[in-house]
């Protein structure tokens, strides 16, 4: 049993702490924590999210949840290497967004795109297993495999145990003291002829008489087996896969941060790889001819609890999906603060859908590189292009990409284009995961970088501003005065249902309206 409690006390965070069976709810988000276990042992070890906790001198493991949200699992391995799984749940910070307001986000978010939220942070959220898998399709298979690998392995033992098996019928030459019934062709045969007809013969040239003759045998090389077989084969061929991804460091993420993980994942992936490997060299998988499944394999599973079960476990295993309205597969998230940055930019369409009155639709971008990119016509005929991730490479670019950085490459959220004509104007809006006076002062840093070093057909974007989902702390970045004569600020309360949206509207609006002046002449571009 793991007991957690925050490191430093302040008021009533015990109490804040909830426990539910294996579950833990009520943590934040950078917070110190020590975890204890109630019957210590010497031998024990305590992963979480793969990584091993090293214990203290007070015999407890300290642990800080980073800038996720979600939750994070838990494995206790004692000294006989046997395992007990708890669920660390984690909360965003209260200083930048509620529980429900968070909840919010990420329903939104799921609404859109579901595979919006996968990422490679330690927390982890309900996903289905349809639709599209994004650029994760390695985390979510490891994830899965390792999921429902054990169990998909244990219904495969149970089949061995008691396999379907069918009667086989093949012709083969028999003595004729071993046929019961002949079919009349065998009076074809002289020498049958003569038996029949009452004609003296030997004995031993009575056991010289050999026919061929119909028999049956039983087998496993059965509809069910076959389909079933083909199915392991895909695990095994995924488990082979993904172990030497994972040992060469080439998932999606931060190497440092694999690093970190590659042993507890090579083991549990070399486990499953030898134990599937056991199973097919053994009855009855060894006497199964390998081939693709056909109706008839999964019409007999269908008719087995215990192939029925293996099929849909080995089917999860391999499900790469992250859609669908059953969402039970617990799978790796991004951090908190890019989930903010994916909904701050599903706000900014809602918000000159409102605003305008147009509807954007997707679509492939040419300007600048970008994760997604959306475009609307507004009512007086102009062009609005949203782009969320948009690329700038450290150097001009190609003839169809007009957008580069000046320093190195830069990665704004969020980039407006607005066309009049055969001109163009920029906006780009950042999201920052900060709270606090000091840190937004030092966040805003990056809108002065992208207004001085980013450039659209060689012209500079204006304004570029951050948007908070706390307050700003510093009342005057957010005045569109500020705004205007700087071309950079900072809005606070962005977050789903707060009254800094309609903040963001505003801006929007004067932005859409204004033209450029002499006192603005990076307001073109």
């Amino acid at each position: 049993m793991l007991h957690v409690r925050p490191a430093v006390q302040r008021g009533s965070d015990m109490g804040s702490l909830v426990r539910l069976d294996n579950l833990i709810s009520g943590l934040r988000e950078d917070t110190d924590y020590l975890i204890a276990t109630q019957e210590f042992h010497p031998r024990e070890r305590l992963f979480v999210d793969d990584v091993e906790l090293l214990r203290g001198a007070d015999d407890a493991y300290r642990w800080r949840p980073c800038f996720y949200a979600g939750r994070v699992l838990a494995e206790l391995v004692s000294p006989s290497g046997s395992r007990q799984h708890y669920w660390l749940d984690v909360g965003p910070s209260t200083s930048k967004s509620g529980d429900e307001c968070f909840a919010q986000m990420v329903a939104q978010i799921r609404s859109f795109n579901p595979a919006l939220l996968g990422g490679q942070s330690a927390a982890t959220m309900a996903f289905g297993r349809d639709g599209r898998s994004g650029i994760f399709s390695d985390d979510i298979a490891l994830s899965r495999l390792r999921t429902y690998g054990p169990a998909f392995l244990h219904a495969l033992a149970a089949i061995a145990a008691k396999p379907h098996r069918s009667i086989a019928a093949d012709s083969t030459l028999l003595p004729l003291s071993r046929i019961r019934r002949l079919h009349h062709s065998a009076l074809l045969d002289r020498r049958i002829a003569a038996i029949a007809h009452g004609v003296p013969t030997s004995d031993a040239a009575f056991d010289d008489i050999q026919l061929r003759s119909l028999t049956s045998t039983p087998t496993f090389d059965t509809p069910a087996n076959r389909a079933l077989l083909a199915l392991a084969r895909r695990v095994l061929a995924a488990l082979v896969r993904l172990r030497e991804r994972v040992t060469m460091f080439t998932l999606t993420g931060d190497r440092n941060e694999q690093l970190a993980r590659v042993q507890r994942r090579e083991q549990d992936l070399g486990e499953l790889q030898e134990r599937i490997r056991l199973l097919l060299v053994k009855p009855p998988f060894s006497e199964v001819s390998p081939s693709e499944p056909t109706a008839a394999g999964l019409t007999q599973m269908a008719a087995h609890p215990l192939y029925s079960r293996a099929w849909r476990l080995g089917s999860m295993a391999l499900a790469s999906g992250v859609e669908g309205d059953s969402e039970q597969d617990m799978l790796h998230v991004t951090h908190s603060w890019g989930i903010y940055e994916t909904w701050c930019y599903l706000a900014v369409l809602e918000t000159v859908a409102n605003t305008f009155g147009c509807v954007s639709c997707q679509f492939v971008p040419e300007a600048v590189s970008a994760q997604l990119a959306h475009r609307c016509a507004l009512p007086d005929g102009r062009q609005l292009d949203m782009y969320f991730q948009a690329q700038f490479p450290a150097e001009s670019p190609p003839s169809k990409r007009v957008g580069w950085s000046i320093s190195r490459e830069r990665r704004p959220d969020i980039l407006l284009v607005l066309r009049t004509g055969s001109e163009r104007r920029a906006m780009i809006l950042d999201a920052k995961w900060r709270s606090g006076r000091e840190n937004v002062l030092q966040a805003m840093e990056s809108a002065h970088i992208y207004h001085d070093a980013l450039r659209l057909n060689g012209r500079r974007p204006s304004p570029c501003v951050l948007v908070l989902p706390g307050d700003a702390a510093v009342e005057s970045l957010g005045k569109l005065d500020f705004i205007k004569a700087h071309g950079v600020g900072a809005l606070g309360g962005i977050a789903a249902g707060e009254a800094g949206l309609q903040q963001l509207a505003n801006l929007l609006t004067w932005w859409a309206q204004s033209s450029p002046t002499s006192e603005s002449p990076d307001a073109w571009v």
